[in-house]
C-alpha cells in the first residue's frame, strides 16, 4: 500500500513540473499582444507548481545548500533589477531534477510550436500580412531597404529567435536519426523566417547551427574540431566584453565593419557597459539613454546585460558555470544545444530565459545527483528547524 502511494506521489511532482513547463513556455512563446493581460497569472501559477514538484522531490545536501544561496542571491537580484526572468529559470531548472531532458524539450517543442502558430494565425486573421515596416539595413555590404514583420510579436528579431530554438530542439531530439531531409527542412525554415523577419544575426546563427550539426553528427572525438568545441562557450564570453573594449579605442576599420554586420552590438555593448550602474546584484536598465543623441539603450548581448542588470555576484556565477563548460563530458547532442545557444546569446539577450536558452537545463544536471528517492526537500527543512 505505501508503495503504491509513494508511487503515486512520483507521478503527480512530475506532473506538477510538466504543467509549470507548460505555462511557462506559452508565456514565451504566445504573442504579448494577446497574453500579456494574464501572462503574470500564468507566471505565479508556474512558479506554485515548480515549488511544488520541488516540495516532492529529493535533494542531497549539499544540492541544498547550492539552491538555498542561489536563491537568496536570485530574490535580491530580482528586487533591484526588476526582472523575474532568471528566477523564474531557477524554480524552472530546480525542479527539473531526475526528469529527462528529452520529455523536457518535447513539451517545451510542441507547446512552443503550438504557440507560435496561433499567435501568427491570430494575427494574420484580424491585421492581414503587412509590409510596411520598413528599414534601412547592411547587407554583405550593401545598404537595402528591407521589410521586417514581427507578425505580432514585440520585434521581428523575438519570432526569429522562437522559431530557431524551435528547429534547435528538433535537431536535438532526431540528432541519432538527422538525414538529408532534415537539413533541408531546418535549412528551408529558417530562410523562410529570415525573408520575413530580415533577422541578419539570426539567419547567420542558423547557419552555423546547421554546419555545427553536422560537424558534430560526422566528427569523431579524437578529431581537433570536436576538442576545440567545449572552449567556444568560453571565447564567446570573452569576447563580448573584449570587443567593446576594442571598439571604444579603435571604432574604425574592420572594427566598423564588424560592428555594422552585427546591426551596431558591439557598440551597444560598449554604451551600455559605460551607462549602466556597476552593482553586485544588479539595477533597473529599462530607460537608459546613451550615445550623443541619448537614444535608448539596450544590450542584446546576453553576458552584457547579465553583468549589468543582475550584478556581479551573478555575472562571476555565469563566468564559473561557462569556465566549467569546457572541463565537463556531454553527449554530442547536447554539445549541438550548448554551442548554438551560447553563440545566439552573444547577439541576443536570452540567456536567462530557460524555455528559450534551453542548454540550461542540460548544464543543471550536471549538478544534480541522480540518487535513490529518500528524503523531500520540505523534511529536510522541517528536519533543521527542530533541531
Amino acid at each position: 500500500m505505501l508503495n503504491k502511494i509513494i508511487k503515486k506521489s512520483y507521478e503527480i511532482k512530475d506532473v506538477y513540473f510538466f504543467l509549470g513547463i507548460v505555462l511557462l513556455t506559452i508565456t514565451v512563446f504566445f504573442s504579448p499582444e494577446y497574453i500579456n493581460p494574464i501572462k503574470k497569472y500564468i507566471g505565479v501559477i508556474a512558479v506554485i507548481l515548480f515549488l511544488a514538484k520541488i516540495s516532492l522531490s529529493e535533494y542531497t545536501k549539499k544540492e541544498y545548500i547550492i539552491a538555498f544561496f542561489c536563491g537568496v542571491i536570485l530574490c535580491i537580484s530580482t528586487y533591484f533589477s526588476g526582472r523575474e526572468a532568471l528566477l523564474m529559470s531557477y524554480f524552472a531548472i530546480l525542479s527539473s531534477k531526475n526528469v529527462e531532458i528529452r520529455s523536457i524539450f518535447k513539451t517545451i517543442f510542441w507547446v512552443g510550436l503550438i504557440s507560435l502558430i496561433t499567435s501568427i494565425a491570430v494575427y494574420l486573421s484580424v491585421d492581414g500580412f503587412s509590409q510596411s515596416l520598413l528599414e534601412s539595413r547592411q547587407f554583405f555590404g550593401i545598404e537595402v531597404s528591407v521589410s521586417k514583420n514581427s507578425l505580432g510579436y514585440s520585434h521581428a528579431n523575438m519570432l526569429y529567435l522562437l522559431m530557431f530554438v524551435l528547429t534547435s530542439i528538433y535537431g536535438f531530439l532526431k540528432f541519432k536519426t538527422l538525414g538529408v531531409i532534415d537539413y533541408v527542412a531546418i535549412l528551408l525554415v529558417s530562410i523562410a523566417f529570415f525573408a520575413i523577419t530580415f533577422s541578419r544575426t539570426g539567419i547567420v546563427v542558423s547557419l552555423a547551427s546547421i554546419i555545427i550539426l553536422y560537424i558534430l553528427k560526422r566528427s569523431n572525438r579524437d578529431s581537433w574540431i570536436y576538442k576545440a568545441i567545449p572552449y567556444i562557450p568560453l571565447i564567446l564570453l570573452v569576447l563580448s566584453f573584449v570587443l567593446p573594449l576594442i571598439y571604444n579605442v579603435y571604432p574604425n576599420g574592420i572594427m566598423h565593419i564588424l560592428n555594422r554586420t552585427l546591426s551596431d552590438r558591439i557598440y551597444y555593448s560598449a554604451e551600455f557597459l559605460r551607462v549602466a550602474k556597476q552593482t553586485f546584484f544588479g539595477t533597473d536598465v529599462h530607460g537608459l539613454l546613451g550615445g550623443e543623441n541619448d537614444f535608448p539603450l539596450r544590450a542584446d548581448n546576453s553576458f552584457v546585460l547579465i553583468l549589468r542588470a543582475y550584478g556581479y555576484i551573478n555575472f562571476i556565477i555565469l563566468s564559473f558555470l561557462t569556465f566549467k563548460i569546457s572541463r565537463q563530458e556531454f553527449k554530442k547532442e547536447e554539445w549541438y544545444i550548448i554551442i548554438i545557444m551560447y553563440l545566439y546569446c552573444f547577439t541576443e539577450g536570452f540567456f536567462v530565459i530557460a524555455v528559450q536558452n534551453v542548454s540550461l537545463f542540460i548544464l543543471s544536471k550536471k549538478y544534480f545527483k541522480y540518487t535513490e528517492i529518500q528524503k523531500n526537500l520540505l523534511g529536510m527543512l522541517w528536519r533543521k528547524s527542530i533541531e
